[in-house]
């Protein structure tokens, strides 16, 4: 007896004869048939002197794999109303010659943001509809050919507040060594949201350098409004050189809102230099004088 599908031959088995009824049986190996779908396997018996020829049919289903899918957003902290990439990954993204195909629908919550095809093993879904807060987002794949639905885990996505950071130098200029200089640093958020960078630190760094030059934690002085924070930072101005300066003000942002940045100018005039003889005041002479 030959075991045939409707395109391969599968085995052939002896029938072994008992009373009025035979049995045979068919072991087929290497055989790797990943489907949605079923397939017809044909019996097909070739008879013998006592009986004529026969065969009968049975369906045998594929095997399908059930995948995992992961989820990935790109930038890792958005800010509302921008541009968030949100990429579901199939994996495996292959078997054999198989690979996932159909769609993935991405969700925030319960919200359907929008659905995706998949392309090697991959489908990828751009929104600019999140709002300031927590997002629970998930990939739900729909399956195709050879591979079952799959959901990917939750993927708490978390949109910040942008507050607008300014810097205010009092004076903007000063004689080396004659004073020192206030930056006001003011963060201006949006109303009926906590005020931002409360008790946080804002690091100042001079001339586009890597090192802080002071980073205080500010007990902010709070205006009349409850979205505004400012907050004096005196720099050690003994050890800055005369010339013209840039500093560069950092709040690194918090739970709530992102991190901003703000500079200043400031012009360190040279300490005119002043020398006395007996019975006279010579002034604003160089030294080689």
């Amino acid at each position: 007896m030959d075991l045939v599908t409707a395109n391969n031959h599968l085995a052939t088995a002896s029938i072994l004869e008992q009373a009025l009824v035979a049995t045979a049986t068919a072991t087929a190996s290497n055989v790797n048939l990943y489907s949605a779908t079923t397939d017809s396997v044909l019996a097909s018996y070739s008879g013998d002197s006592n009986y004529l020829a026969s065969s009968a049919s049975s369906a045998m289903w594929g095997k399908v794999l059930t995948p995992a899918v992961s989820l990935a957003t790109s930038p890792s902290n958005p800010t509302p109303g921008s541009s968030v990439t949100i990429t579901a990954g199939i994996v495996p993204s292959s078997v054999g010659n198989y690979l996932p195909s159909g769609s993935v629908s991405f969700y925030d919550g319960a919200t359907l943001l929008g659905t995706a095809s998949v392309s090697g093993g991959q489908a990828t879904f751009v929104t600019g509809a999140l709002a300031a807060g927590v997002h629970p987002l998930k990939a739900v794949y729909a399956g195709g050919g050879a591979f079952a639905t799959a959901t990917s885990p939750i993927d708490n996505l978390s949109v910040l507040l942008q507050a607008t950071m300014s810097c205010t130098p009092t004076p903007s200029s000063y004689v080396y060594g004659s004073g020192f200089v206030n930056i006001l640093v003011t963060i201006q958020g949006l109303a009926g949201h906590p005020i931002p960078g409360y008790n946080e630190n804002v690091s100042m760094y001079m001339d586009g350098g890597t090192t802080p030059i002071i980073t205080e934690q500010g007990y902010w002085n709070t205006s009349t409004s409850s979205a505004v924070n400012m907050y004096p930072l005196t720099p050690r101005w003994a050890s800055i050189p005369a010339g013209t300066h840039t500093f560069t003000l950092q709040y690194p942002g918090d739970a709530t809102w992102a991190a901003a940045s703000c500079s200043s100018v400031i012009t360190v005039a040279k300490d005119p230099i002043g020398m006395s003889y007996p019975g006279q005041v010579m002034s604003s002479l160089s030294p080689s004088n």
